[in-house]
Order: structure tokens, then C-alpha cells, then sequence
């Protein structure tokens, strides 16, 4: 579909833009740098920082008072 012409057929904007069933074959390092650049994760996929943290985040509670 090019700018400026008429579609053939009934091509619906929503499938144009957003594809279903299309799955690019990306590898790891690609996948890792558009993470990195546009902060895309996968659903559910835990966001890391990669911080450096002077304790164990897995063991410290924020926010949390004695």
C-alpha cells in the first residue's frame, strides 16, 4: 500500500500496523538491543536495570522499616 493510492480490497489500518501470527526470527543480541534502546520487553518479561547494587536486591526490602 503505497501513500496516496486507494487500497483493493478491505485492508484494515489496525492489520497494517499490528500484524497478528507474524513473529520476526530475531536473535538474542538483537533482541537485547532493542530492549536496550526503545525499553520493549516481552509480556511479563521482569525489567532489569542492571544496577549495582551494594546488597543482595533479591534479600533487601525497600521501603521497609523496623
Amino acid at each position: 500500500m503505497e501513500f496516496g493510492v486507494t487500497s483493493k480490497g478491505l485492508d484494515s489500518a489496525k492489520d497494517m500496523i499490528f500484524p497478528q501470527g507474524v513473529y520476526l526470527n530475531e536473535t538474542q543480541v538483537q533482541q537485547d538491543l532493542y530492549r536496550k534502546t526503545h525499553g520493549n520487553f516481552q509480556p511479563g518479561e521482569q525489567k532489569t536495570r542492571d544496577y549495582n547494587w551494594k546488597f543482595d536486591p533479591n534479600e533487601h526490602m525497600f521501603g521497609y522499616g523496623e
